[in-house]
């Protein structure tokens, strides 16, 4: 599909999905394609985000380093603002969910404790997966540090992060699943 966008109070286009950074478009320039009513903001348009989120995440092939490389120069407002994680999760976090080679070298942030609290006084079931993630990450920490390859530390210290940002996931789902059933069998015990 090709985008037409308005750039520096001009029409500018059509461009490849692609090709929209190169041309200077942002999450706040208007776009507009055939297949739309009326010109939006880039950041409104599933496809445009789609495709910024996929290359956020490095999910590209080789011939698209470019487009990569140009996205990757962006602000961390830019990013935020095309994937929303700035505004769910909040800049602090930043470590514990994308976690670079100098953060991975440190064991993960532990919450077994919060797990276990949260497995016996809100929702076992949920509870239970989040216990076990980290009890994964914890195993694998162990075992990155006790292997001999250098490539076989890396991946498990990076799998050990992955399972403590699971198990801080399904921690925080545990808790909010435990308030709607308190919130229920206060509601239909009275």
């Amino acid at each position: 599909m090709r985008y037409f966008a308005m750039i520096d109070g001009e029409c500018r286009g059509p461009f490849e999905i692609s090709e929209l950074v190169a041309a200077g478009v942002t999450p706040h320039t208007f776009v507009w394609c055939k297949e739309m009513t009326d010109w939006q903001p880039a950041e409104e348009v599933a496809d445009i985000c789609r495709f910024w989120r996929r290359r956020l995440a490095g999910e590209s092939d080789d011939n698209d380093a470019p487009a990569r490389e140009a996205y990757s120069g962006q602000s961390q407002d830019f990013m935020s603002l095309s994937i929303g994680r700035g505004l769910i999760i909040g800049p602090d976090n930043d470590k514990i969910l994308n976690p670079d080679k100098e953060t991975e070298r440190t064991p993960p942030p532990g919450g077994l404790i919060w797990a276990v609290l949260t497995t016996i006084l809100c929702f076992p079931p949920t509870g239970f997966v989040a216990i076990y993630m980290f009890w994964l990450s914890a195993a694998e920490w162990k075992q990155s540090i006790q292997s001999p390859k250098v490539e076989d530390a890396e991946r498990l210290r990076a799998a050990s992060w992955n399972h403590s940002r699971l198990g801080r996931m399904w921690t925080g789902i545990t808790f909010f699943l435990g308030l709607i059933l308190y919130a229920f069998m206060m509601r239909y015990s009275i």
